[in-house]
């Protein structure tokens, strides 16, 4: 595990889950913050597909919180 804090790599998303019936299938969007892209998913399988493969994209780089406070 590293543990150097001078270096926080973060992704921020709001996610948005909503059925119209409680039989129905749930609507899933995932907006990311700071850019606003959105994001629709036809089930939450392919939500955490997405999720997964980003786990492996490049990320922000930020200042740690703590400093910023």
């Amino acid at each position: 595990m590293d543990t150097d804090t001078s270096r926080t790599e973060y992704r921020s998303y709001l996610l948005r889950l909503w059925r119209l019936s409680d039989t129905a299938p749930w609507h899933v969007m995932l907006e990311q913050v700071g850019s606003q892209e959105r994001r629709t998913f036809a089930d939450l399988e392919s939500l955490l597909e997405f999720l997964r493969e980003g786990e492996r994209a490049p990320t922000i780089e930020s200042t740690p919180l703590s400093s910023t406070l």
